[in-house]
């Protein structure tokens, strides 16, 4: 990823060029920038590794929805985690946020395992906008992401 989505609106806005990236709910609301399907390429570690090379810090598991902002500062919400110690999960997680940039965040990811979940969420889905439920697919191996912001509770 190397650019942000755009319609002609967003991209004057920010000083970018479109992309074209633009969806509504049905005909009566106005499109707008949003993604379709968003899937990530598996790597070659296993879950054990991915948790060996992390060491010390947090697996988050799952993410529950989240928003983007037109700079590409974000916030997503995770269904729970564990803090990590030595590479062994040590405590549960619950209600774990992270947030920071994404395109800084995908600069800093640092491998990704060999597993793919795809989950296509055709009954929640994207509301941006009060456009809800938008459907939209999502996917991929599990990363290790270095210098990722995280707030939660035990």
């Amino acid at each position: 990823m190397k650019n942000y989505l755009h319609n002609r609106t967003t991209a004057q806005f920010t000083n970018q060029e479109p992309t074209g990236n633009c969806r509504a709910v049905h005909f009566g609301f106005r499109p707008i920038p949003r993604m379709t399907n968003t899937y990530l390429t598996p790597g070659d570690l296993t879950e054990e590794e991915a948790l060996e090379l992390l060491d010390t810090g947090i697996y988050a598991i799952k993410s529950s929805g989240g928003q983007v902002q037109l700079d590409g500062n974000f916030v997503f919400m995770s269904t729970g985690g564990y803090w990590v110690e030595k590479g062994e999960k040590k405590h549960p997680l619950k209600a774990v946020t992270l947030s920071g940039n994404i395109l800084t965040l995908l600069s800093r990811v640092e491998g990704a395992t060999r597993d793919l979940s795809l989950d296509g969420m055709f009954q929640l889905g994207c509301g941006k906008l009060r456009q809800y439920p938008l459907p939209v697919g999502t996917g991929g191996p599990k990363l290790l992401v270095n210098e990722v912001q995280f707030a939660g509770q035990t």
